[in-house]
Protein backbone atom coordinates (compact mmCIF):
# COMPACT_ATOMS: atom_id res chain seq x y z
CA UNK A 1 0.00 0.00 0.00
CA UNK A 2 1.09 3.43 -0.86
CA UNK A 3 0.15 6.95 0.31
CA UNK A 4 -0.22 10.10 -2.15
CA UNK A 5 0.59 12.17 0.72
CA UNK A 6 2.61 10.51 2.95
CA UNK A 7 3.34 13.16 5.57
CA UNK A 8 -0.26 12.53 7.67
CA UNK A 9 1.26 9.14 8.93
CA UNK A 10 3.53 11.01 11.23
CA UNK A 11 0.13 12.14 12.82
CA UNK A 12 -0.66 8.55 13.68
CA UNK A 13 0.66 8.25 17.29
CA UNK A 14 -2.44 10.28 17.93
CA UNK A 15 -4.29 7.33 17.59
CA UNK A 16 -3.32 6.09 20.57
CA UNK A 17 -4.43 9.03 22.71
CA UNK A 18 -7.77 7.91 23.70
CA UNK A 19 -6.08 4.50 25.13
CA UNK A 20 -3.59 6.37 26.82
CA UNK A 21 -6.31 8.93 28.34
CA UNK A 22 -8.38 5.81 29.40
CA UNK A 23 -5.20 4.22 31.17
CA UNK A 24 -4.88 7.35 33.00
CA UNK A 25 -8.29 7.71 34.11
CA UNK A 26 -9.20 4.25 35.78
CA UNK A 27 -5.77 4.95 37.34
CA UNK A 28 -6.03 8.00 39.11
CA UNK A 29 -10.31 7.28 40.34
CA UNK A 30 -11.28 9.24 43.17
CA UNK A 31 -12.46 7.63 46.05
CA UNK A 32 -16.04 9.23 47.38
CA UNK A 33 -17.60 8.52 51.05
CA UNK A 34 -21.30 7.34 49.93
CA UNK A 35 -23.97 6.15 52.59
CA UNK A 36 -25.23 2.64 52.74
CA UNK A 37 -22.17 1.11 50.85
CA UNK A 38 -23.09 -2.09 52.17
CA UNK A 39 -26.50 -2.18 50.11
CA UNK A 40 -24.99 -0.93 47.03
CA UNK A 41 -21.62 -3.16 47.21
CA UNK A 42 -23.56 -5.83 45.49
CA UNK A 43 -24.72 -4.35 42.74
CA UNK A 44 -21.16 -2.28 42.10
CA UNK A 45 -19.28 -5.29 42.06
CA UNK A 46 -21.99 -7.03 38.74
CA UNK A 47 -21.63 -3.71 37.12
CA UNK A 48 -18.06 -2.97 37.66
CA UNK A 49 -16.36 -5.80 35.03
CA UNK A 50 -18.66 -5.12 32.24
CA UNK A 51 -18.07 -0.78 32.73
CA UNK A 52 -14.87 -1.93 32.30
CA UNK A 53 -14.60 -3.78 29.09
CA UNK A 54 -16.98 -1.19 28.03
CA UNK A 55 -14.85 1.46 28.32
CA UNK A 56 -11.73 -0.11 26.87
CA UNK A 57 -13.81 -1.05 23.96
CA UNK A 58 -14.76 2.58 23.31
CA UNK A 59 -11.39 3.73 23.86
CA UNK A 60 -10.18 1.53 21.06
CA UNK A 61 -13.21 2.80 19.09
CA UNK A 62 -12.20 6.10 18.87
CA UNK A 63 -8.51 5.06 18.30
CA UNK A 64 -9.57 2.91 15.32
CA UNK A 65 -11.31 6.12 14.64
CA UNK A 66 -8.85 8.42 14.70
CA UNK A 67 -6.45 6.13 13.04
CA UNK A 68 -8.63 5.39 9.96
CA UNK A 69 -9.22 9.08 9.52
CA UNK A 70 -5.13 10.06 9.29
CA UNK A 71 -5.21 6.90 6.13
CA UNK A 72 -7.85 8.54 4.69
CA UNK A 73 -5.80 12.23 5.10
CA UNK A 74 -3.05 10.36 3.49
CA UNK A 75 -4.48 9.14 -0.02
CA UNK A 76 -3.57 5.40 0.85
CA UNK A 77 -3.99 3.46 -2.65
CA UNK A 78 -2.83 0.11 -4.23
CA UNK A 79 -1.66 -0.47 -7.81
CA UNK A 80 -1.35 -3.03 -10.49
CA UNK A 81 1.60 -3.40 -12.19
CA UNK A 82 5.59 -2.36 -12.23
CA UNK A 83 6.24 1.00 -12.33
CA UNK A 84 8.42 1.54 -15.12
CA UNK A 85 11.96 3.54 -14.60
CA UNK A 86 12.05 4.79 -18.05
CA UNK A 87 9.34 6.29 -20.30
CA UNK A 88 10.02 6.19 -24.28
CA UNK A 89 7.67 8.47 -25.85
CA UNK A 90 6.71 8.12 -29.31
CA UNK A 91 6.33 11.31 -30.91
CA UNK A 92 5.89 11.19 -34.28
CA UNK A 93 3.03 12.63 -36.34
CA UNK A 94 0.09 10.36 -35.71
CA UNK A 95 0.47 10.61 -32.25
CA UNK A 96 -0.51 14.55 -32.14
CA UNK A 97 -3.97 13.86 -31.26
CA UNK A 98 -2.97 11.87 -28.09
CA UNK A 99 -0.68 14.28 -26.11
CA UNK A 100 -3.23 14.46 -23.75
CA UNK A 101 -3.63 10.77 -22.50
CA UNK A 102 0.35 11.07 -22.85
CA UNK A 103 0.33 13.51 -20.18
CA UNK A 104 -1.87 11.24 -17.72
CA UNK A 105 0.90 8.46 -18.74
CA UNK A 106 3.76 10.81 -17.59
CA UNK A 107 1.92 11.69 -14.47
CA UNK A 108 1.17 8.75 -13.14
CA UNK A 109 5.49 7.88 -12.75
CA UNK A 110 6.88 11.37 -11.95
CA UNK A 111 9.72 9.48 -10.74
CA UNK A 112 10.42 8.10 -14.07
CA UNK A 113 12.90 9.02 -16.60
CA UNK A 114 10.95 10.34 -19.67
CA UNK A 115 13.07 9.97 -23.56
CA UNK A 116 10.90 11.19 -26.31
CA UNK A 117 11.50 9.68 -29.26
CA UNK A 118 10.31 10.31 -32.81
CA UNK A 119 9.69 6.91 -34.82
CA UNK A 120 8.83 8.23 -38.09
CA UNK A 121 11.55 10.21 -39.77
CA UNK A 122 9.41 12.79 -41.37
CA UNK A 123 8.52 14.45 -38.24
CA UNK A 124 9.98 18.44 -37.77
CA UNK A 125 10.28 18.93 -33.77
CA UNK A 126 11.96 20.98 -31.40
CA UNK A 127 15.70 19.50 -31.10
CA UNK A 128 14.94 19.32 -27.39
CA UNK A 129 12.30 16.81 -27.99
CA UNK A 130 13.70 15.06 -30.87
CA UNK A 131 16.03 11.97 -30.27
CA UNK A 132 16.29 11.19 -34.13
CA UNK A 133 16.17 7.42 -35.21
CA UNK A 134 19.69 6.22 -35.97
CA UNK A 135 20.50 2.57 -35.44
CA UNK A 136 19.93 0.83 -32.81
CA UNK A 137 18.58 3.95 -30.62
CA UNK A 138 15.69 1.83 -28.99
CA UNK A 139 17.59 -1.03 -28.41
CA UNK A 140 19.67 1.06 -25.78
CA UNK A 141 16.48 1.45 -23.47
CA UNK A 142 15.19 -1.99 -24.69
CA UNK A 143 14.45 -3.63 -21.34
CA UNK A 144 11.67 -5.01 -19.34
CA UNK A 145 12.11 -1.26 -16.60
CA UNK A 146 10.89 0.48 -20.05
CA UNK A 147 7.84 1.74 -20.80
CA UNK A 148 6.59 2.44 -24.75
CA UNK A 149 4.25 5.20 -25.28
CA UNK A 150 2.86 5.33 -28.87
CA UNK A 151 -0.16 4.38 -31.14
CA UNK A 152 2.07 1.06 -32.17
CA UNK A 153 2.00 1.18 -36.08
CA UNK A 154 3.12 -1.45 -37.73
CA UNK A 155 5.66 1.12 -40.30
CA UNK A 156 7.22 2.74 -37.13
CA UNK A 157 7.27 -0.24 -34.52
CA UNK A 158 9.23 -3.16 -36.21
CA UNK A 159 9.38 -5.30 -32.77
CA UNK A 160 7.55 -4.56 -29.75
CA UNK A 161 9.01 -7.37 -27.16
CA UNK A 162 10.50 -6.80 -23.95
CA UNK A 163 8.99 -3.25 -23.79
CA UNK A 164 6.52 -2.66 -20.83
CA UNK A 165 3.71 -1.29 -23.68
CA UNK A 166 1.08 1.56 -23.38
CA UNK A 167 -1.09 2.01 -26.48
CA UNK A 168 -2.86 4.62 -26.89
CA UNK A 169 -6.27 4.76 -28.57
CA UNK A 170 -5.67 3.35 -32.10
CA UNK A 171 -7.54 4.72 -34.94
CA UNK A 172 -10.45 3.63 -36.56
CA UNK A 173 -11.07 4.26 -40.40
CA UNK A 174 -10.22 7.95 -40.10
CA UNK A 175 -10.99 10.72 -42.22
CA UNK A 176 -8.30 10.91 -45.60
CA UNK A 177 -7.18 12.45 -48.72
CA UNK A 178 -6.21 9.17 -50.33
CA UNK A 179 -4.43 10.51 -53.37
CA UNK A 180 -4.48 12.86 -56.49
CA UNK A 181 -4.09 12.72 -59.85
CA UNK A 182 -3.29 15.39 -62.45
CA UNK A 183 -3.92 16.34 -65.41
CA UNK A 184 -2.67 19.79 -66.83
CA UNK A 185 -3.85 22.28 -64.00
CA UNK A 186 -6.80 19.67 -62.83
CA UNK A 187 -6.70 17.63 -60.18
CA UNK A 188 -8.93 14.69 -58.90
CA UNK A 189 -8.47 14.13 -55.13
CA UNK A 190 -9.35 10.78 -54.25
CA UNK A 191 -11.12 11.48 -50.60
CA UNK A 192 -12.77 8.85 -47.38
CA UNK A 193 -14.65 11.25 -45.46
CA UNK A 194 -14.56 14.79 -43.99
CA UNK A 195 -16.98 17.48 -44.34
CA UNK A 196 -15.19 19.89 -46.98
CA UNK A 197 -11.86 20.20 -49.34
CA UNK A 198 -9.89 23.24 -49.37
CA UNK A 199 -7.15 23.91 -51.61
CA UNK A 200 -4.24 25.91 -50.88
CA UNK A 201 -0.91 27.57 -52.17
CA UNK A 202 0.91 29.10 -49.33
CA UNK A 203 -1.72 31.59 -47.75
CA UNK A 204 -4.12 31.94 -50.19
CA UNK A 205 -7.30 30.11 -50.53
CA UNK A 206 -7.44 28.79 -54.10
CA UNK A 207 -11.15 26.96 -54.22
CA UNK A 208 -13.25 25.09 -51.21
CA UNK A 209 -15.22 22.06 -52.24
CA UNK A 210 -17.86 19.73 -50.66
CA UNK A 211 -15.85 16.78 -49.43
CA UNK A 212 -16.85 13.05 -51.37
CA UNK A 213 -15.10 10.13 -52.69
CA UNK A 214 -13.75 12.31 -55.48
CA UNK A 215 -13.97 15.66 -55.80
CA UNK A 216 -12.50 17.68 -59.10
CA UNK A 217 -10.94 21.18 -59.27
CA UNK A 218 -9.44 22.94 -62.21
CA UNK A 219 -7.49 26.22 -62.78
CA UNK A 220 -5.10 25.90 -60.36
CA UNK A 221 -1.82 27.51 -62.52
CA UNK A 222 1.38 26.40 -61.89
CA UNK A 223 2.97 25.68 -58.48
CA UNK A 224 3.09 23.49 -55.16
CA UNK A 225 -0.64 22.90 -54.08
CA UNK A 226 -1.62 21.99 -50.19
CA UNK A 227 -4.91 20.40 -50.27
CA UNK A 228 -6.56 20.14 -46.53
CA UNK A 229 -9.62 18.13 -45.66
CA UNK A 230 -11.95 19.16 -42.66
CA UNK A 231 -11.99 18.54 -39.75
CA UNK A 232 -8.64 19.09 -39.48
CA UNK A 233 -8.32 16.81 -36.38
CA UNK A 234 -7.78 13.21 -37.18
CA UNK A 235 -4.99 11.30 -36.92
CA UNK A 236 -2.17 10.83 -38.52
CA UNK A 237 -2.11 14.36 -40.61
CA UNK A 238 -3.91 11.92 -43.77
CA UNK A 239 -5.89 14.96 -44.19
CA UNK A 240 -3.35 17.03 -45.51
CA UNK A 241 -1.88 16.21 -48.95
CA UNK A 242 0.89 18.30 -50.67
CA UNK A 243 1.26 18.36 -54.45
CA UNK A 244 2.11 20.63 -57.42
CA UNK A 245 0.22 21.98 -60.30
CA UNK A 246 0.83 22.03 -64.30
CA UNK A 247 3.67 19.54 -64.41
CA UNK A 248 2.98 20.35 -68.21
CA UNK A 249 2.77 23.84 -67.61
CA UNK A 250 -0.51 23.59 -70.45
CA UNK A 251 1.66 23.57 -73.37
CA UNK A 252 0.08 20.45 -75.00
CA UNK A 253 1.36 18.79 -78.19
CA UNK A 254 0.60 17.77 -81.41
CA UNK A 255 0.45 14.10 -82.97
CA UNK A 256 1.06 12.78 -85.95
CA UNK A 257 0.28 9.04 -87.07
CA UNK A 258 -2.58 6.78 -88.50
CA UNK A 259 -5.15 4.52 -86.77
CA UNK A 260 -5.34 2.99 -84.01
CA UNK A 261 -1.18 4.53 -83.11
CA UNK A 262 -2.84 7.87 -83.47
CA UNK A 263 -5.46 7.45 -81.02
CA UNK A 264 -2.92 5.69 -78.36
CA UNK A 265 -0.43 8.93 -79.24
CA UNK A 266 -3.16 11.40 -78.22
CA UNK A 267 -4.30 9.49 -75.28
CA UNK A 268 -0.36 9.88 -74.12
CA UNK A 269 -0.23 13.69 -75.39
CA UNK A 270 -3.16 14.44 -73.17
CA UNK A 271 -2.51 12.60 -69.95
CA UNK A 272 1.08 13.60 -70.09
CA UNK A 273 0.82 17.22 -72.12
CA UNK A 274 -2.64 18.12 -70.76
CA UNK A 275 -3.83 18.61 -74.26
CA UNK A 276 -3.95 17.89 -77.91
CA UNK A 277 -3.48 20.53 -80.17
CA UNK A 278 -2.25 21.44 -83.68
CA UNK A 279 0.62 23.83 -82.97
CA UNK A 280 1.89 22.01 -79.71
CA UNK A 281 5.22 22.77 -78.69
CA UNK A 282 6.04 19.14 -78.92
CA UNK A 283 5.11 16.44 -81.30
CA UNK A 284 4.32 12.60 -80.52
CA UNK A 285 4.59 10.87 -84.16
CA UNK A 286 4.92 6.99 -85.21
CA UNK A 287 5.39 5.80 -88.72
CA UNK A 288 6.68 8.28 -91.85
CA UNK A 289 9.94 9.00 -90.69
CA UNK A 290 10.31 11.40 -93.71
CA UNK A 291 8.34 13.82 -92.22
CA UNK A 292 10.48 14.07 -89.19
CA UNK A 293 12.95 16.27 -90.65
CA UNK A 294 10.62 18.83 -91.70
CA UNK A 295 8.77 19.04 -87.79
CA UNK A 296 12.29 19.31 -86.27
CA UNK A 297 13.10 22.35 -88.89
CA UNK A 298 10.56 24.16 -87.31
CA UNK A 299 11.95 24.23 -84.10
CA UNK A 300 9.58 22.09 -82.37
CA UNK A 301 10.55 18.93 -80.34
CA UNK A 302 9.40 15.85 -81.60
CA UNK A 303 9.28 12.16 -79.83
CA UNK A 304 9.23 9.48 -82.21
CA UNK A 305 8.52 5.77 -81.74
CA UNK A 306 10.05 3.51 -84.03
CA UNK A 307 13.47 3.47 -85.61
CA UNK A 308 15.08 5.96 -88.42
CA UNK A 309 17.75 4.42 -90.40
CA UNK A 310 20.25 7.35 -89.75
CA UNK A 311 20.45 6.12 -86.13
CA UNK A 312 21.90 2.97 -85.52
CA UNK A 313 20.36 0.45 -83.43
CA UNK A 314 19.41 -3.13 -82.90
CA UNK A 315 16.14 -4.99 -82.75
CA UNK A 316 15.23 -7.16 -79.21
CA UNK A 317 12.93 -9.48 -80.22
CA UNK A 318 12.58 -10.04 -75.98
CA UNK A 319 13.82 -7.64 -74.18
CA UNK A 320 13.19 -7.41 -69.68
CA UNK A 321 12.57 -3.30 -69.23
CA UNK A 322 11.62 -2.29 -65.49
CA UNK A 323 10.46 -6.21 -64.81
CA UNK A 324 8.11 -6.51 -68.03
CA UNK A 325 9.17 -8.23 -70.93
CA UNK A 326 8.59 -6.62 -74.12
CA UNK A 327 8.27 -7.54 -77.60
CA UNK A 328 10.17 -6.29 -80.44
CA UNK A 329 12.31 -2.79 -78.69
CA UNK A 330 14.66 -1.15 -80.89
CA UNK A 331 17.93 -0.62 -78.28
CA UNK A 332 20.15 1.95 -79.02
CA UNK A 333 23.41 1.23 -77.50
CA UNK A 334 21.79 -0.95 -75.57
CA UNK A 335 18.99 1.63 -73.67
CA UNK A 336 15.19 2.07 -75.11
CA UNK A 337 15.85 5.83 -76.03
CA UNK A 338 18.45 8.01 -77.43
CA UNK A 339 18.15 11.52 -77.97
CA UNK A 340 19.75 13.52 -80.90
CA UNK A 341 19.19 17.15 -80.64
CA UNK A 342 15.32 18.05 -80.59
CA UNK A 343 14.78 14.48 -81.31
CA UNK A 344 13.63 11.46 -79.09
CA UNK A 345 13.41 8.23 -80.75
CA UNK A 346 11.61 5.62 -78.42
CA UNK A 347 12.23 1.91 -79.26
CA UNK A 348 9.21 0.60 -77.31
CA UNK A 349 5.74 0.47 -79.18
CA UNK A 350 3.33 2.95 -77.75
CA UNK A 351 1.06 -0.26 -77.19
CA UNK A 352 3.15 -1.59 -74.37
CA UNK A 353 3.86 2.19 -72.95
CA UNK A 354 0.22 2.55 -72.91
CA UNK A 355 -0.71 -1.04 -71.20
CA UNK A 356 2.52 -1.47 -68.66
CA UNK A 357 2.25 1.07 -66.06
CA UNK A 358 5.50 1.28 -64.67
CA UNK A 359 6.75 1.74 -68.43
CA UNK A 360 3.89 4.06 -68.78
CA UNK A 361 5.38 6.27 -65.73
CA UNK A 362 9.66 5.81 -67.04
CA UNK A 363 8.39 7.49 -70.65
CA UNK A 364 6.35 10.36 -68.67
CA UNK A 365 9.47 11.37 -67.14
CA UNK A 366 11.73 11.00 -69.98
CA UNK A 367 9.45 13.05 -71.92
CA UNK A 368 8.99 15.75 -69.58
CA UNK A 369 12.50 16.27 -69.24
CA UNK A 370 13.13 16.02 -73.13
CA UNK A 371 10.16 18.61 -73.10
CA UNK A 372 12.13 21.05 -70.51
CA UNK A 373 8.90 20.57 -68.67
CA UNK A 374 8.36 20.00 -64.40
CA UNK A 375 8.57 16.09 -63.60
CA UNK A 376 6.71 15.62 -60.61
CA UNK A 377 7.06 12.86 -58.05
CA UNK A 378 5.24 11.93 -55.24
CA UNK A 379 6.85 10.33 -52.91
CA UNK A 380 6.35 8.90 -48.71
CA UNK A 381 7.86 10.83 -46.39
CA UNK A 382 11.04 8.91 -45.36
CA UNK A 383 10.76 7.05 -48.14
CA UNK A 384 14.47 7.10 -50.10
CA UNK A 385 14.83 7.86 -53.81
CA UNK A 386 16.78 6.34 -56.29
CA UNK A 387 17.51 8.78 -59.54
CA UNK A 388 18.89 7.79 -62.62
CA UNK A 389 21.29 10.55 -62.20
CA UNK A 390 22.52 13.16 -59.63
CA UNK A 391 20.22 15.86 -59.08
CA UNK A 392 19.54 18.60 -56.71
CA UNK A 393 16.71 19.70 -54.69
CA UNK A 394 15.31 22.54 -52.39
CA UNK A 395 13.57 21.00 -49.31
CA UNK A 396 10.40 22.96 -48.04
CA UNK A 397 12.71 24.31 -45.36
CA UNK A 398 15.65 25.82 -47.81
CA UNK A 399 18.01 22.96 -47.41
CA UNK A 400 19.68 21.94 -50.20
CA UNK A 401 20.00 18.19 -51.05
CA UNK A 402 22.39 16.92 -53.98
CA UNK A 403 22.75 13.26 -54.73
CA UNK A 404 21.41 10.50 -56.96
CA UNK A 405 19.72 8.60 -53.59
CA UNK A 406 17.92 10.93 -51.32
CA UNK A 407 15.73 10.62 -48.70
CA UNK A 408 12.94 12.70 -47.93
CA UNK A 409 12.25 13.54 -44.45
CA UNK A 410 9.95 16.45 -44.46
CA UNK A 411 6.39 16.81 -45.84
CA UNK A 412 5.74 19.16 -48.75
CA UNK A 413 7.09 19.68 -51.93
CA UNK A 414 10.90 19.51 -52.73
CA UNK A 415 12.06 21.12 -56.52
CA UNK A 416 15.08 21.68 -58.57
CA UNK A 417 16.71 24.82 -58.95
CA UNK A 418 14.72 25.59 -62.67
CA UNK A 419 11.78 23.33 -61.23
CA UNK A 420 11.88 20.64 -63.90
CA UNK A 421 11.74 18.47 -61.31
CA UNK A 422 9.76 18.04 -58.04
CA UNK A 423 8.88 16.01 -55.67
CA UNK A 424 6.07 15.69 -53.51
CA UNK A 425 6.18 14.42 -49.85
CA UNK A 426 3.21 13.26 -47.57
CA UNK A 427 2.59 10.58 -44.70
CA UNK A 428 1.36 7.40 -45.62
CA UNK A 429 -2.31 7.29 -46.56
CA UNK A 430 -5.56 5.74 -45.75
CA UNK A 431 -4.32 3.75 -42.63
CA UNK A 432 -7.01 1.80 -40.68
CA UNK A 433 -7.04 -0.05 -37.37
CA UNK A 434 -4.74 -3.19 -39.29
CA UNK A 435 -2.21 -1.19 -39.78
CA UNK A 436 -1.70 -1.14 -35.73
CA UNK A 437 -0.26 -3.58 -33.17
CA UNK A 438 -3.39 -4.75 -31.00
CA UNK A 439 -1.91 -4.05 -27.21
CA UNK A 440 -4.43 -1.84 -25.23
CA UNK A 441 -3.41 -0.02 -22.33
CA UNK A 442 -0.65 -0.48 -19.65
CA UNK A 443 -1.87 -2.40 -16.75
CA UNK A 444 -0.66 -0.65 -14.37
CA UNK A 445 -3.35 0.67 -11.90
CA UNK A 446 -3.74 2.89 -9.02
CA UNK A 447 -6.72 1.61 -7.12
CA UNK A 448 -7.77 4.32 -4.37
CA UNK A 449 -8.43 2.99 -0.62
CA UNK A 450 -9.59 6.32 0.66
CA UNK A 451 -13.28 5.15 0.03
CA UNK A 452 -12.47 2.25 2.14
CA UNK A 453 -11.28 4.15 4.90
CA UNK A 454 -13.77 6.53 5.29
CA UNK A 455 -16.41 4.07 5.49
CA UNK A 456 -14.22 2.68 8.33
CA UNK A 457 -14.21 6.07 9.72
CA UNK A 458 -18.03 6.22 9.88
CA UNK A 459 -18.27 3.01 11.04
CA UNK A 460 -16.37 3.63 14.11
CA UNK A 461 -18.02 6.42 14.56
CA UNK A 462 -21.29 4.76 14.50
CA UNK A 463 -19.59 2.24 17.17
CA UNK A 464 -19.10 4.79 19.23
CA UNK A 465 -22.39 6.21 19.56
CA UNK A 466 -23.94 2.59 20.33
CA UNK A 467 -21.79 2.29 23.00
CA UNK A 468 -22.12 5.42 24.54
CA UNK A 469 -26.00 5.00 24.31
CA UNK A 470 -25.40 1.51 26.37
CA UNK A 471 -24.08 3.29 28.81
CA UNK A 472 -26.92 5.40 30.06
Amino acid sequence: MKFSSPLFLYMLPLALFPIIIHLISSLMRRRQPFPYVKLLRRSIQQQRGMRRIQDLLLAIVRSLALFFLILFAAGPYVVRGRSPERIVVDVSASMTPYMGEVKKVLSSFPDAEVVYVSLRAYDRLPAELLYPLKGTLLDSYRDSSTLLVSDFQMTSVKDTSIFLKHQVSPVENPAAILGVSWRGDSALIRIRGGDYLEVRRGDSILSVLKADSLVHVSGLGVGPVEFLLFPLDVHDFDNVFHSYSGGSRGMGASVVADGVKKRLLEGLAEGIFGSVKQDGDVVLMSGGGERVRKILSSGRRVIYFGSLPEVSHTLAPSYTFRGVILDSVFLFDGKPYTIVDNLLIVGIPPEEVVLNPSVLKWFRDVALSFAGRTIIHHVWAGQRVDFSREVSLISPSGEILRGSSITFLQTGCYHSPDYTMVVCSNVDRGESSEDYYRIGPYRYRKIALTPAFLSIFFLMVALELMFLRTRR
